[in-house]
């Protein structure tokens, strides 16, 4: 089933997703990609909104489940 447009990830969420379900926290996220720690934690809390998620961690296995982050 296709996400509307205001359900869509953004490529910064999914990147940070991805990066967040390979173990790594919002500050190595941030060195990793060249930004700030506190717009992780935003670009997360996006993502986590969108996929109605409970948590950074079930954010993380909705996106593996839906095939937009694999390890």
């Amino acid at each position: 089933m296709p996400a509307d447009n205001n359900s869509a990830l953004s490529p910064r969420e999914l990147q940070c997703l991805d990066l967040l379900a390979r173990g790594h926290s919002n500050e190595g996220i941030a060195k990793s990609i060249g930004i700030k720690t506190p717009t992780v934690a935003m670009h997360l809390a996006n993502a986590r909104n969108k996929l109605k998620a409970g948590s950074r961690e079930h954010a993380v296995a909705i996106a593996i489940t839906k095939g937009f982050v694999r390890l």
